[in-house]
């Protein structure tokens, strides 16, 4: 393809803008918004790029990509093709592909065996059954042990009579021993029926992961990057491991390889989601989003090498908010303080300025870890501190509890039409993009928020948020997700757009003062 000659007021940048950033540099923008045109609707979401250029000619112009396949095609004649041969790959991905198919369906036919499901339904209910006889039989034996501990006391009871209650426990003690072996008799037969099976699905499985690690490697070997000082590597050597699947398909290296390869100079790159969200990770249709860490973050760097780049926003420190401390409330116990935006809870791996580091700084005797709860770096509000480990524990326990209750106030960037409810929405780390977070009902943690909108202004609501639990991003992914209240705080970098700040505020906290016992209340004015 050729790439799209256009015009735009906006000046081309100095330095490559990084592609890590969270937003685009205005150049990219305006070629991104002029695709946006073109694009009608499609099957899925997904997640399409621009890279502006300059040609031979020296003009303005810009290449497109889409991440992975678009309806089920990796070439389209508008957009940039994928880092390797179709062709090639086709001639053994589809032989490969064709076997662990066959692998696939062996496995199926095994678990769907009528001996298999009954073989593991008839362990469960014997393994139950074993258990309530086991308990009855033992209930009773506990019932004729103190029958015979209250007959051993009477006065009337001879040496026959001992020795006869002293063989009748024998006895018990033989019958129960004797039901337990002939129910784990029973339980034996069944486990080496099912056991056979699940050796044969073990060694097809082992067979499944070796022939796709073996496909992986394979195609892995057709992808070669390039930089603009007209190096090449294979796309395995910047991973220490098999790279994650998908690696190299993402639409930016494919727009630098292209752009290299056709002698046209990389000026600014723009990434952005078009269609329908997906289930788990926030991502919204027409807006911005930066190059994703695991696939991307490893070789970017290496294929913008050569090129005058702009620092990631991963090496470089937070704009740290000077402000000092304000005290909300002390005593000789704890103390309870209000964090401004910008600064962190905890050391982070870059800047050491954080609220942990100034409250040690004050109170050097102070034990513990001092901070019984977190805030993000971007949330201002209320913190609360433990001025002993001691306190600490005590403090932690009430979280652990759900004791405390805290109010969070908000700023959605739209206006909600539900003025209060419940979200529900399990969570986990994205281990494809730390820090964000996706909703994950199989291994997410519970994550519940209660809210109440109590104002609309300039269409943006204002909501109070009440965490029943605190997991990371919790009020940021409940808002953004569009199986939550599918709109982003304002402000929020991650799952929504950049503002002036994130507007988000831990306004309100209630506790159980660990020592006095007395119910208090703390609060911070939202300062927006």
């Amino acid at each position: 393809m050729d790439a799209v000659v256009f015009s735009t007021d906006e000046k081309i940048p100095k330095q490559f803008p990084s592609p890590f950033s969270n937003v685009p540099h205005p150049i990219a923008i305006a070629a991104a918004e002029e695709l946006k045109a073109t694009l009608g609707a499609f099957s899925e979401g997904k997640m399409f790029g621009i890279l502006v250029v300059l040609n031979k000619h020296q003009q303005l112009a810009y290449l497109s990509a889409y991440s992975g396949m678009l309806e089920k095609k990796w070439t389209n004649k508008n957009f940039v093709p994928p880092l390797f041969n179709e062709t090639e790959v086709q001639s053994f991905l589809s032989e490969g592909e064709a076997k662990l198919k066959e692998i696939a369906e062996q496995l199926l036919k095994i678990k769907n065996q009528p001996n298999y499901l009954s073989s593991k339904h008839q362990l469960k209910t014997t393994i139950d059954h074993k258990n309530n006889a086991l308990a009855k039989i033992k209930q009773q034996n506990k019932h004729n042990k103190t029958q015979r501990d209250q007959q051993r006391q009477l006065s009337t009871t001879t040496q026959d009579d001992l020795n006869q209650l002293a063989l009748a426990s024998q006895q018990e003690k033989r019958h129960f021993q004797k039901a337990k072996k002939e129910w784990n008799q029973q339980i034996e037969v069944l486990e080496d029926k099912i056991n056979q099976l699940e050796t044969h699905i073990k060694a097809l499985k082992k067979q499944q992961a070796e022939l796709s690690n073996q496909l992986q490697t394979q195609l892995f070997s057709q992808y070669q990057l390039s930089n603009s000082l007209g190096e090449n590597k294979n796309i395995q050597t910047f991973f220490s491991l098999l790279p994650p699947s998908g690696t190299g398909d993402c639409a930016a290296p494919k727009l630098l390889q292209y752009a290299y390869q056709n002698q046209l100079t990389p000026i600014a790159l723009a990434e952005f989601w078009w269609g329908e969200s997906p289930k788990g990770s926030i991502r919204h249709h027409a807006q911005y989003y930066p190059s994703c860490r695991s696939k991307c973050f490893p070789i970017l760097p290496y294929m913008l090498k050569g090129l005058d780049l702009q620092p990631s926003p991963f090496d470089l420190a937070p704009n740290n908010d000077t402000t000092q401390l304000t005290t909300l409330y002390e005593d000789a116990y704890l103390l309870v303080i209000n964090k401004p935006t910008g600064l962190l809870s905890t050391p982070g791996k870059v800047v050491e300025d954080c609220v942990y580091t100034r409250i040690k700084k004050r109170y050097p005797n102070a034990t513990g870890a001092l901070l019984v709860h977190r805030l993000d770096m971007s949330t201002s509000g209320i913190l609360l501190i433990a001025k002993t480990s001691q306190i600490h524990k005590l403090l932690q326990k009430q979280f652990l509890q759900r004791t405390v209750k805290k109010r969070y106030i908000a700023l959605l960037d739209g206006v909600l039409k539900q003025t209060e409810g419940t979200i529900e929405l399990p969570i986990r780390v994205d281990l494809d993009d730390r820090p964000r977070q996706v909703v994950c009902y199989q291994y997410g943690k519970q994550a519940k928020t209660q809210y109440r909108i109590v104002s609309i202004n300039n269409q943006q609501g204002r909501v109070k948020f009440y965490p029943i639990t605190g997991r990371t991003h919790q009020l940021r992914i409940h808002a953004a997700h569009n199986q939550g209240l599918n709109i982003p705080i304002v402000g929020d970098e991650l799952y929504g757009k950049r503002a002036e700040r994130l507007m988000l505020h831990a306004e309100k906290i209630t506790f159980k003062h660990p020592i006095s016992h007395k119910k208090m209340t703390i609060k911070s004015p939202c300062p927006f």
